[in-house]
């Protein structure tokens, strides 16, 4: 027995006087498998029962105490139909007789059902028949078929039994760990998300939704979680045993329980070494370094989102972030230090000669600024001084753009020389006028764009033009072409809210580039965090040549570039697009992990000129996979340890680019 499940239930004083007494039970008690019947209800709902079962484990829906218990009937009282449940939840949030798991124990009250779980509740008179360890009754701990689906009404007949299961974990917590029902996910195969492989629109990408959503089933921790801990699984640290996403879980045991309308496992047993093996798939196993360069020639650009590192807490007399939000980086000096460590490991062993940055703290430029701060850094971990970093800002401006956060761009000056000025290219926004006042005007807004020109130093004629893009993000603030419901908030769809205001933003891209270079001679590199997987209209317009009016890309209906009134067509469908070619390869390729669905955020776009010049493009699976615990922050972390390693460095895996002479 272990930590989560040795609860001890105490005797109330109003217990312990009616239990002075022999406790009213029922001479002949109900077996489970009655209780629970062979339909989606029980047969006996409303009714007064007493039933008698082994206690397999307590239930608390992230209290700190039980919120009830489970009992399933001993294996040699079952009955013969395998469509009814030997397992009941037992509704008991109080205290009561002192009991634990594997207590053969009776108990007297109401069946009901509770958003589609067969539960007994209005507990009165409760015994123990016989305590764990003087009963020689086992239970029945069925394993469900590979070919079953998690949410499935087949598992009907299992509900609130111990069961036994295999899958693939898809999601390993998040910055909701103390949250109700988030912890982990478990699949029956790596999930993907539906627009990283076909277009929103398509009937594909509807029915992987739905494949998606049967095929996965949330763990649950027994009792109140622990910050910084996996209550069954208690070996759980960065190094040794990091329990990613992707990896294998065999035979492990969990109560199959059911809320609101899904199916979920609660664990009452603690995993081995055995339950948790390594991805069948080499490409998602840990590599401590990217894949080498296929010519030492070859010249490297990457793209690496830092989540968002700022220096505002973390040095001493830095500038403060006054944009919207603030500092959302590191709050404390040990925070910034680990960050900075983590972020500076990632981007040494990357070995990049050029690299775009999303989310650098926007504090302006001077020693202290997150940029200048993280190149110095960079450097000082740098013995050779050719493979120093030098940060691209525009000049006379003191900020990127106007969020909180921006992009950046490092490059190595002994291999490239940088060609003309850098262009900050102001992306389109949406204004939206609540009151008459300038005061009631809300801004929904994106990061700038920076471009700039790169030679490289012994080739004046390999030149190629690179820009790094942060897009809006899907998070629903209030853009005006998202749908709203009856309270008036705003939702998204398949594509999630604003992506009328990023396809804006890549038609605004697309337009600069196809006025100031020649893409299908000149070399242009459109790389970053678009916000948007593969197959989403955005990432769509910039790729494709011709798109058909029913796939219905449209435009933002009120978006507008400062500086460039009426530029941007408002609320048009879309038919042509730029051409660009995806480096990565679409489909079962990766960036970033949410909601237990994988795809990508971060592109790698090339002309036509440049595309023939590409050896390979990459990610590298260094933060995509790995659990958010690891990462620098501390507040949901407890004691667990921290590595200032390359490993979950970030929340997106770095985009990694190799072009010939």
């Amino acid at each position: 027995m272990f930590r989560l499940f040795s609860y001890d239930i105490l005797l109330s004083g109003s217990l312990l006087a009616a239990l002075a007494q022999p406790p009213a039970i029922a001479q002949v008690p109900y077996r489970i498998h009655d209780v629970q019947g062979s339909g989606g209800e029980s047969p006996h709902k409303g009714e007064r029962v007493s039933i008698e079962g082994i206690l397999t484990g307590f239930y608390s829906k992230g209290r700190k105490s039980p919120y009830g218990f489970f009992l399933q009937e001993p294996k040699e009282r079952e009955d013969d139909d395998d469509k009814t449940s030997e397992g009941v939840f037992v509704y008991f949030p109080k205290e009561w007789e002192q009991v634990k798991q594997n207590d053969l124990v009776q108990v007297n009250g109401t069946v009901k059902e509770y958003y589609g779980e067969t539960q007994i509740s209005k507990i009165e008179g409760n015994a123990i028949i016989k305590p764990a360890g003087e009963h020689s009754f086992t239970v029945s701990t069925p394993k469900i078929p590979a070919e079953r689906d998690f949410q499935s009404g087949e598992m009907e007949r299992n509900e609130g039994m111990t069961v036994v299961v295999d899958g693939v974990i898809t999601r390993s917590y998040g910055y909701d760990y103390d949250a109700f029902r988030n912890n982990m996910v478990l699949a029956k195969s790596l999930q993907f998300n539906p627009t990283q492989k076909y277009r929103p629109t398509s009937v594909e990408a509807e029915a992987l939704v739905k494949t998606n959503a049967k095929n996965r089933i949330v763990l649950e921790e027994s009792g109140g979680q622990i910050k910084g801990e996996i209550g069954y699984y208690p070996q759980f640290n960065p190094q040794t045993y990091p329990l990613r996403v992707s990896s294998q879980v065999r035979d492990i045991k969990g109560i199959l329980a059911y809320a609101y309308r899904k199916y979920f496992l609660v664990m009452n047993e603690a995993w081995g070494d055995n339950n948790v093996q390594q991805p069948d798939n080499d490409s998602l196993i840990r590599a401590p370094k990217p894949a080498s360069r296929k010519n030492n020639d070859d010249l490297r650009i990457a793209g690496f989102n830092l989540l968002n590192f700022f220096t505002d807490a973390m040095v001493e007399g830095a500038p403060q972030t006054t944009y919207a939000g603030g500092n959302r980086g590191a709050k404390t000096i040990a925070e910034g230090v680990l960050q900075r460590q983590k972020l500076a490991e990632a981007i040494r062993l990357m070995d990049a000669d050029a690299i775009g940055f999303l989310e650098v703290g926007n504090n302006g430029k001077t020693d202290k600024s997150s940029i200048a701060n993280l190149v110095r850094y960079l450097n000082s971990r740098q013995p050779d001084k050719n493979l120093h970093y030098q940060y691209v800002y525009p000049e006379g401006d003191s900020s990127m753009g106007t969020d909180a956060i921006s992009v950046g761009l490092i490059y190595r000056p002994a291999f490239l020389k940088a060609s003309g000025s850098p262009v900050l290219l102001p992306m389109p926004r949406e204004v939206k006028v609540e009151l008459e006042t300038d005061e009631g005007s809300s801004i929904i807004g994106q990061r700038s764009t920076l471009i700039q020109k790169f030679c490289r130093k012994d080739q004046d004629d390999f030149c190629f033009t690179l820009a790094v893009n942060h897009f809006k993000s899907k998070g629903c603030r209030g853009c005006v072409d998202d749908p709203v419901d009856e309270k008036g908030k705003s939702y998204g769809g398949i594509q999630a809210c604003c992506n009328n205001l990023r396809v804006s933003a890549a038609y605004w891209l697309g337009e600069y580039f196809k006025t100031h270079t020649n893409p299908e001679e000149d070399s242009v590199l459109l790389i970053g965090d678009f916000n948007a997987y593969a197959q989403e209209d955005p990432v769509y317009l910039l790729t494709a040549s011709e798109i058909d009016e029913s796939e219905n890309v449209k435009t933002s209906s009120s978006a507008k570039v400062e500086g460039s009134e009426g530029e941007i067509p408002l609320g048009k469908v879309l038919t042509e697009g730029y051409g660009y070619k995806s480096l990565l390869t679409e489909g079962d390729t990766f960036s970033y992990s949410y909601g237990g669905a994988l795809g990508s955020l971060d592109h790698a776009l090339a002309s036509a000129g440049l595309e023939e010049k590409v050896v390979q493009a990459f990610d590298w699976h260094i933060n995509s996979l790995e659990n958010s615990l690891f990462e620098y922050p501390d507040k949901y972390s407890g004691d667990l340890p921290k590595v200032p390693g390359q490993y979950s460095s970030s929340d997106h895996d770095p985009v990694i680019i190799d072009i010939r002479r």
